[in-house]
Order: C-alpha cells, then sequence, then structure tokens
C-alpha cells in the first residue's frame, strides 16, 4: 500500500509540472499572439495614413477599439515589442499630455 501512495504521489507530482509547464506557455503564447496583433495592425494602420499625409501614430483609445486589446495589453506590447515606437504628445507648458503608438521600421 506504501510503494501505491509514493507511486500515486510521483505521479501527481509530475502532472503539476506539466500542467504549469502548458499553463505558463500558453499564457506566453497569448501574449506572443496579442503582440503580433499590435505590431501587424500599426505596421498596416500606419502605411494607409502615411499615404495619406499623417504620421501614422495612434492613442490608446484607438488601438482598443480597432484591435482589441486593454490598455495595460498595448503598453505591455509597446515594451516587448522592437517594433512598436511610443511617442509623447506635450501640452502648452511642454509636459507630456498623450502617449502615442506607432510602427518602427
Amino acid at each position: 500500500m506504501e510503494q501505491f501512495l509514493e507511486m500515486v504521489a510521483h505521479i501527481c507530482a509530475i502532472l503539476t509540472f506539466v500542467v504549469a509547464a502548458g499553463g505558463y506557455f500558453k499564457y506566453r503564447y497569448d501574449f506572443y499572439c496579442k503582440r503580433r496583433k499590435l505590431e501587424i495592425y500599426l505596421e498596416e494602420a500606419g502605411k494607409k495614413a502615411k499615404s495619406r499625409g499623417k504620421k501614422g501614430q495612434f492613442t490608446f483609445l484607438h488601438l482598443m477599439k480597432h484591435v482589441g486589446l486593454t490598455e495595460d495589453e498595448i503598453l505591455q506590447s509597446s515594451f516587448k515589442s522592437q517594433c512598436i515606437e511610443r511617442f509623447t504628445v506635450p501640452d502648452a507648458s511642454g509636459l507630456s499630455e498623450e502617449l502615442l503608438f506607432g510602427f518602427r521600421e
């Protein structure tokens, strides 16, 4: 009986590791997919905007509407990505008023 319980305990430990590793890789893959979705949108929308004479920079609200990510996901993606560039818009006193995102070529 003792050997059976030891075997069950070892199997449970292995299953715990497998489930935890699977959850971690799913989390990382989901984050990767969201980051790529944002990069692709910024690249395509930036090209369209630049062809119309605009800068190709977008606000949080614009990206939340069109890409479907939260502010936190957009900000995390911008820090992890080498393709996403952050810009600030100064107010009259020179302090940052708004944060914009664009695609770095």
